[in-house]
């Protein structure tokens, strides 16, 4: 229509530029906390499943390191650096982030878990057993948590 009541190319293109440009900006600014929190769960997650195999620490601590920026008390972001250095028998620096994620949510089995198997390599045997306990009322069939319970790690 434009065209016909005499608008240049350039000046319709300026003016549908304009329009698409403000599209662009406002489904940015709608989709960028939702795709920082879908990174950073990602970011976590990988970083999780490479320290239960115990493969790519570095990439793992890499990637954990990045959603922690992200999100610094995250609990799950901090129990998994915690792990990744657990599984680097780098027992004092888990222990710091672990706890850290244990305060935060004491009742989560995994969580449990992993500060039992720490607390047990800093020597902490009672407290292990203990806190082994605590994640097995959350997981009573759980046959590792179980024999964690009867021998230790």
């Amino acid at each position: 229509i434009r065209k016909v009541l005499g608008a240049g190319t350039g000046t319709i293109v300026v003016l549908i530029g304009k329009q698409f440009t403000r599209w662009i900006f406002l489904a940015y600014i709608l989709a960028l906390p939702v795709t920082i929190y879908v990174t950073s769960n990602w970011l976590n997650n990988y970083a999780y499943s490479l320290a239960t195999r115990n493969i790519k620490l570095d990439t793992a601590m890499t990637y954990i390191d990045k959603a922690i920026a992200k999100e610094p008390e995250n609990a799950a972001y901090l129990d998994t650096k915690g792990w990744i250095l657990y599984q680097l028998k780098n027992y004092e620096e888990a222990y710091k982030y672990i706890y850290k994620a244990y305060q935060k949510v004491m009742d989560d089995r995994e969580v449990l878990e992993h500060y039992g198997d720490v607390l047990w390599q800093l020597g902490k045997r009672d407290e292990a057993r203990a806190i082994w306990e605590k994640a097995l009322e959350q997981a009573p069939g759980d046959e590792v948590l179980k024999q964690k319970m009867e021998s230790g790690l």
